[in-house]
């Protein structure tokens, strides 16, 4: 294989779509001085390729590589900031956090499809890790990330996604020891949403979709903070009247069996507004004689759009 002088972004792709490199082919990373991105998919290596020691890489995403053993080697990356790993089955949990905490830069991590049940108790130790995502993980236990992350004064993101209506995701009373996060999201089919959520006094988003769940936290409206609620479930049926506190919340969502919103709803900030998927048959006084940046109501509901 060989890279063009200079390249600083590399895209190795097994199956059909390139050649399936081997691991002496790879080796040919090693000369990639300038490399800033690098793409392994479906590729049958049992090992981290070498890289040169001053590529200045920032980004790399491992997808279906099923025969890698172990992230050895990733602890050179010491500019890495962004990393996806999308179903390394074989790859162990506890060495592949301790190998990530050596990345002093690292502040996004994506894990998709993994057979990890639980994350290890070093896994919170990333020094710089501001956002942590999952998707399509139907066996973790997110109590263990929030016991792993409960010291952790960096994360900032936290999201937990499924295939919406298909994986269970039980959102425990732990979250609330994530004092840091600013945004949490989690979809799936979400059975119930515990009062703890409502202790996330530094949330800016919230968004929780799918499942059904008929009850949202009355503490809500102690969120003083939120600038984003997306709300989707089959059995929710009203909104807590807490929410009208929220002074600073410029998006709402919802997607469920609403029949109405609390009478005294008037969020000052509210520049979005879509309850289209709902049973609503008309707004709080205060919301429906409003300009909005979008607003996305059911048919018959009367209430205007314009720029705000």
């Amino acid at each position: 294989m060989q890279l063009p002088a200079g390249a600083t972004r590399a895209e190795l792709w097994g199956h059909n779509k390139k050649v399936r490199h081997s691991d002496e082919e790879l080796a040919a990373l090693a000369e990639a001085a300038a490399l800033e991105a690098l793409l392994l998919y479906k590729q049958p290596v049992t090992r981290l390729p070498a890289l040169h020691a001053r590529a200045p890489l920032t980004t790399m995403s491992i997808l279906m590589c099923h025969e890698l053993a172990s992230l050895a080697g990733i602890e050179a990356c010491v500019r890495l900031q962004e990393l996806l790993l999308d179903d390394v089955p074989a790859v162990d949990a506890g060495d592949a956090f301790a190998r990530m905490r050596e990345l002093p830069e690292l502040t996004t991590l994506e894990l998709r499809g993994a057979h990890w049940t639980r994350l290890p108790a070093h896994a919170g130790e990333l020094p710089s890790l501001r956002a942590l995502h999952f998707r399509d993980c139907p066996a973790l236990d997110v109590d263990s990330v929030c016991a792993a992350f409960a010291r952790s004064t960096t994360l900032r993101s936290l999201r937990v996604e499924a295939i919406v209506d298909r994986f269970a995701i039980a959102i425990p009373p732990s979250i609330a020891r994530l004092a840091s996060l600013e945004e949490l999201v989690v979809t799936g089919v979400i059975a119930r949403v515990p009062d703890e959520v409502a202790e996330l006094q530094r949330l800016e988003a919230l968004e929780l979709a799918g499942g059904t769940f008929a009850t949202l936290p009355d503490g809500l409206g102690e969120l003083r903070s939120l600038r984003r609620l997306k709300i989707r479930s089959k059995k929710l049926t009203a909104l807590p009247r807490s929410l009208a506190a929220l002074e600073e919340l410029e998006e709402l969502e919802v997607q469920a069996p609403l029949k109405a919103l609390p009478s005294d709803l008037e969020l000052p900030a509210l520049h979005t507004l879509d309850v289209r998927a709902t049973k609503l048959t008309s707004l709080p006084t205060a919301l429906a004689g409003r300009a909005y940046r979008m607003l996305r109501v059911p048919d018959g509901v009367a209430a205007r759009a314009t720029a705000k």
